[in-house]
């Protein structure tokens, strides 16, 4: 637990960094799009990131800059069939999804919690698209699955996710689909805040029918928290009442 004592500030702290610039764009073609470049720090903060991500044994890094656009390019290309380009200025050129980020729409006390619930299972089928779609070295995976990075578009029920600078380091694909798995189920329990948790559980559930992910949190479980620490924390921190409510449920099988 020492490792999550004195330095769990720098979670938090380094989440709230924004390590890109982003601006509204319209392409040569007349299409809006989304122009993404690294603020001129980001070469320095990423190694410091990273290298607490390690200590953390996070199971995570942050991809520098080149390889971060390339991601991103591969992935669009992979998985959405568009392909992206950087500007002469180092501009990379997205699409402008319609919508709205889902953690802001799964949060609005002024949409019906029906629809919001909606949004999640849309979020979830996008992912497990998302997983079936295979990228260079096997199937496609996001790195930080919460629901700050996904648009949900109400107006067509479909979900689109967004920002791969983070990638999983080496493990298992399994090991990699449930780390996914577990950022949207506990960034939905966060920010849906007036579902109850198996109805939460029930959607994800629903929405992602993989016998093997979910026998491997079930597992993870017995063995200890999979949601800890400061980076966890800093993608999602639900009540710690809501959080051992779903693991129990995850554990018992439902």
């Amino acid at each position: 637990m020492a490792r999550f004592g004195i330095s769990s500030w720098l979670g938090p702290l380094l989440a709230k960094l924004r390590l890109n610039s982003v601006a509204p764009r319209r392409a040569a073609d007349g299409r809006c799009c989304l122009a993404k470049r690294r603020h001129w720090f980001a070469r320095w903060l990423i190694p410091v990131e990273n290298g607490y991500l390690r200590w953390l044994r996070a199971g995570v890094q942050v991809l520098p800059d080149v390889p971060w656009q390339a991601r991103e390019m591969e992935v669009h290309r992979r998985l959405y069939g568009v392909e992206c380009t950087v500007d002469d200025q180092g501009w990379l050129l997205l699409p402008f999804w319609p919508g709205r980020l889902a953690a802001d729409h799964c949060a609005d006390a002024l949409v019906p919690v029906e629809e919001r619930l909606r949004a999640l299972s849309a979020v979830v089928h996008a992912l497990h698209e998302l997983h079936g779609t295979l990228g260079p070295d096997g199937p496609l995976c996001h790195g930080d699955a919460t629901l700050r990075n996904v648009v949900h578009d109400p107006e067509s029920s479909s979900a689109r996710w967004i920002d791969f600078d983070t990638v999983h380091e080496p493990a298992e694909i399994t090991e990699r689909q449930a780390d996914d798995v577990r950022a949207v189920l506990y960034s939905a329990l966060g920010v849906l805040w007036d579902a109850p948790v198996g109805t939460i559980l029930d959607t994800v559930q629903a929405g992602y029918r993989n016998p093997g992910i979910w026998q491997h949190l079930r597992d993870r479980l017995r063995d200890g928290p999979i949601h800890a620490g400061p980076f966890h924390m800093a993608q999602a921190a639900p009540s710690a009442a809501r959080r051992r409510e779903m693991e129990r449920r995850i554990i018992s099988g439902g």
